[in-house]
């Protein structure tokens, strides 16, 4: 028995994705998990795997180094598992790197961080970039929305920049390690990076952001929504999301943890 480890790139132009925990049920994970079972199973095994992935995406999100594991009883080399498994899978997604581990390996549990990239152009409409760059065309005070970026920084509970339920986690405590605001001419670029988010967490905290750069709102109002924990409180949110990257990277072996 051993266990397999992928990172995948996916990216979709012109549909809706979800990268998650493959074994939902979402009509792109069964894609994925129906495509990798008929590889790792492929009529020697005959039977169901688990698909384990390191954690999902928010909708719209693009997932780069999105890794999975499973374990199989083939004595396959990792190679011959990535060619065969991007013979197979959708044009849209792609493994991009394929190892071996011990049976003590989780794509999940073994992620030390997650990075989440975001752009927005502040210029005329692109509708070569708008699946990719948000098209927002109006002027932001960059500099504003950097210093207020910083007070993300940290441990915080961050149940008020989220749509997570009480439900679906056990903390609403996040630790962010990098917020960062860089300009290119009209393009902005938002990288947030943590030990993991919630849903739409990245997405609001950056609307919050906008609202800033526009001198809409000061950022004197970000600590007390943090602070306020009893689920009352709003946010903007950035729209739309198809600016984003969800890279869940610093996996071991596939990258180093620190």
């Amino acid at each position: 028995k051993m266990t397999m480890a992928f990172s995948l790139e996916s990216r979709v132009p012109f549909t809706d994705i979800e990268v998650f925990n493959l074994s939902r049920t979402l009509t792109q994970e069964y894609k994925v998990r129906d495509k990798v079972t008929k590889v790792a199973l492929r009529e020697a095994a005959k039977k169901d795997i688990i698909v384990t992935s390191s954690g999902r995406t928010d909708a719209h999100v693009h997932a780069l180094a999105q890794v999975i594991h499973f374990d199989s009883d083939l004595d396959l080399k990792a190679n011959n598992y990535l060619h065969a498994l991007n013979c197979l899978l959708p044009k849209d997604i792609r493994v991009i790197d394929a190892t071996i581990e011990n049976e003590e390996f989780h794509a999940r549990f073994n992620s030390h961080d997650k990075e989440y990239i975001y752009k927005l152009n502040m210029g005329p409409y692109s509708m070569f970039e708008r699946n990719y760059i948000y098209q927002f065309g109006k002027k932001l005070d960059v500099e504003a929305m950097r210093e207020a970026a910083q007070l993300f920084l940290g441990t915080h509970d961050f149940r008020n920049f989220c749509t997570t339920t009480k439900d679906e986690t056990n903390t609403y405590v996040r630790n962010l390690f990098i917020f960062e605001i860089t300009q290119d001419k009209d393009i902005i670029t938002f990288k947030v990076r943590g030990n993991g988010f919630l849903r739409y967490m990245v997405r609001m905290m950056i609307g919050t952001l906008i609202k800033i750069g526009l001198h809409k709102i000061n950022k004197d109002v970000i600590i007390p929504i943090i602070t306020e924990q009893n689920g009352a409180m709003t946010n903007p949110q950035a729209k739309p999301p198809v600016g984003s990257i969800d890279n869940a990277s610093s996996l071991n072996p596939i990258c180093t943890m620190k």
